[in-house]
């Protein structure tokens, strides 16, 4: 099975950018995975999406708007859950948008 442009560049971000462009340490680069767990298992769960196929395109505005409602309403998330999770979502999208242009 070919990879999807999404799990490449995830990747991409998690494996080469955060450890060797940023060198961040192993506990942030974990919080970051752990970071686009839940939005997978959103992805997986609230939109019947196949995330072993899951592309860049299909993580639009309305999903990620869909998802950050959804991890209030449902999961109950603090602000700083929110936040954490918004924020590693807006890094790797700056990561994307410098890789893809």
């Amino acid at each position: 099975m070919k990879p999807s442009d999404f799990s490449v560049l995830l990747t991409r971000y998690l494996m080469h950018y955060l450890t060797v462009q940023r060198n961040l340490s192993s506990n942030t680069i974990k919080s970051y995975r752990d970071a686009f767990k839940l939005p997978l298992t959103f992805c997986r769960d609230e939109k019947n999406m196949n995330i072993a196929k899951l592309a860049l395109k299909q993580l639009d505005k309305k999903c990620i708007e869909d998802f950050l409602i959804w991890l209030l309403q449902s999961r109950g998330a603090s602000p700083s859950t929110y936040n954490q999770r918004l924020s590693a979502i807006h890094a790797f999208f700056d990561y994307v948008m410098t890789e893809e242009s």
